[in-house]
């Protein structure tokens, strides 16, 4: 990535807000040219600037690196050279009109672009955008939900939807238009359209505005840039992180700015959203998570037990009568880490070995000292171990796939990263397949009758037998048959995390395996221990959990459905074309 790393003359003394060297990127990505243009220029962008423009030229039509770059290039010209004159909405309008215009000269064909542009002035910033190009403004905080100020709101055929009430949200995102926008800068166009403003004199020393086409924001999702900005990160590390998760998945050209306040001081009672005479659409805060996500539907089990668990792995239980949470001492470990680090392998094939590596290095935990080194190896291999790691994390996989030998092996590619032993491999097959097998609708005795016979584990046992003699163990064969047990005695969810954690054992890896079998099987898990869960998740996590219920889950249940209404649909048309003949 090239970052701007050029220096300038500081902003003169009468402005109030002075700013960072400004951050870029522009990446033709998976395209074989980019379209989406930038102003200023990659690498000549200094503090001084006080104008910045992020474009993307539109994929139907032909030209669309000339219409971006040509909206960039008319834009900035006609401000520059009308300078003498206050910046406001009066003139931004006049310089969009200039583009259009110029967009008409400059080709024959239909060209055109999404615009976000952003104009810092002395005691405020001017926000407009086109499209579904993107600007947010960004405070750091302690709770990264929370640092979203504003974000434009995308002109798409979607938000339409939404907005006349035709589609929820939660549809919106299943929904086969996502990237139909409905304005945008265009030429010999019969309606051109005016940008959307927005002005915001609530400005802070830290605060971020980051502007980016919608080829960075097919993976670097609201959780993700609010983790990366509120991180302590350098600037320069924070945009490198973002132009990597760009380079590794985005199938689009990808362009970004980020510039960051350093001086402001504006007064803090004044109005946000308000100028003058601009007509502004104001956005409310944005929420993370809606009311619709707040709760994923899936992995909750898996991860509740190792929250559950973490308390007691050290305070060995050996009765079900125990309180389930205990305040920060009940915590997500590296159980959690990892399945979710499985679940985001499952969604995006990538290499299960560098998401890993990446998630154990960004989430420390109370990882075993072989996995630990492994983490940190420029060259990580597997270490043959017939630990529990490779059952604990392997949830994902058993929700994953349509038929029981896919999920098989892919329990067998998660396993064998690190776990390459056979007992390492059986036990992340054995927990797949028991939450394959249980999602499906198979009974407890089949499900215990596979397990058996498949893999030899001995599961006639109950865990009074089991109670008395059992102790801590981190063997795959030591801890996954207990683990089933655990969840065959059980009458529900929650007895069944009790049951396993009252054997006295490695209480959050075996609640994370038992978890994630229970929650397959029973379908529910008590609302309080959802909460309980959330709570104590970062927003990535939740994001990462969403996600995959809708990859995974929600398009079976979807394609499901269609499939039964083909059936119903084939049989009246069979039914009728007898009854025709009958006739």
């Amino acid at each position: 990535m090239n970052c701007n790393i050029m220096s300038k003359e500081v902003q003169e003394k009468s402005f109030h807000i002075r700013i960072a060297q400004p951050l870029a990127f522009t990446e033709v990505g998976a395209k074989h040219k980019n379209e989406d243009a930038i102003y200023p220029l990659l690498g000549a962008a200094t503090h001084g600037d006080t104008l910045f423009m992020v474009c993307d030229g539109i994929g139907g039509l032909a030209g669309g690196d000339i219409a971006s770059n040509t909206v960039c290039r008319s834009i900035s010209t006609y401000l520059l050279n009308h300078a003498e004159f206050s910046f406001d909405v009066s003139l931004f309008n006049k310089a969009l009109l200039h583009t259009y215009n110029e967009l008409d000269r400059v080709s024959k064909d239909e060209i055109g672009s999404t615009l976000t542009f952003l104009k810092i002035l002395n005691d405020s910033v001017f926000i407009a955008h086109l499209g579904d190009s993107r600007v947010y403004h960004i405070r750091p905080c302690r709770y990264e939900e929370e640092s979203i100020l504003f974000q434009t709101k995308d002109h798409s055929l979607v938000n339409e939807l939404i907005d006349k009430g035709k589609i929820t949200r939660r549809e919106a995102r299943g929904f086969g238009l996502n990237n139909t926008i409905t304005k945008s800068i265009q030429s010999h166009c019969e309606k051109r359209y005016n940008a959307t403003v927005y002005q915001t004199s609530d400005i802070q020393s830290g605060d971020y505005f980051f502007l980016c086409s919608d080829g960075v924001l097919e993976y670097v999702t609201n959780a993700r840039l609010q983790h990366i900005l509120c991180s302590d990160a350098s600037d320069v590390d924070k945009m490198v992180q973002i132009e990597a998760i760009c380079r590794d998945k985005s199938t689009d050209n990808y362009s970004a700015y980020l510039i960051r306040i350093t001086e402001s001081n504006l007064s803090l009672d004044r109005n946000t959203g308000a100028a003058l005479d601009l007509k502004v659409e104001q956005l409310p805060r944005i929420d993370l998570i809606d009311n619709e996500r707040t709760i994923p539907k899936i992995l909750i089990g898996a991860i509740a037990g190792d929250i559950v668990g973490s308390y007691y792995e050290f305070v060995p239980m050996k009765s079900v009568d125990f309180p389930l949470f205990n305040g920060s001492s009940s915590h997500f470990t590296d159980d959690t880490v990892m399945t979710i680090a499985n679940a985001d392998w499952l969604l995006t094939s990538d290499s299960l070995l560098g998401i890993m590596q990446d998630y154990g290095n960004r989430y420390p935990s109370s990882y075993g000292s072989m996995f630990y080194e492994w983490l940190k190896a420029d060259n990580p291999q597997p270490y043959n171990s017939w630990g529990n790691g490779s059952a604990m994390r392997v949830s994902p996989v058993g929700w994953a796939f349509n038929t029981l030998e896919e999920t098989l092996e892919a329990a067998k590619q998660s396993a064998e990263v690190t776990h390459n032993h056979p007992e390492g491999i059986k036990g992340a097959q054995a927990t797949a397949a028991c939450i394959y097998l249980a999602r499906t609708g198979k009974s407890k005795q089949k499900i215990k009758e596979y397990i058996e016979t498949t893999f030899g584990y001995n599961l006639s046992r109950t865990c009074d037998e089991i109670r008395p003699t059992y102790y801590f163990n981190e063997s795959c064969q030591g801890t996954v048959p207990e683990s089933i047990i655990a969840f065959l005695e059980s009458t529900d969810y929650e007895s069944a995390i009790r049951l396993t954690i009252s054997l006295g054992g490695d209480a959050d890896t075996m609640g994370a395996i038992t978890g994630g079998i229970a929650e397959a099987y029973y379908k529910e898990i008590p609302q309080y221990i959802r909460e309980e869960v959330l709570k104590r998740l970062p927003n990535e996590f939740i994001d990462i959990m969403q996600r995959f219920y809708e990859m995974f889950v929600d398009k079976r249940i979807i394609k499901t459905a269609f499939e039964e209404i083909h059936l119903l649909f084939f049989y009246y048309h069979c039914k009728q074309k007898h009854y025709e003949a009958s006739r």
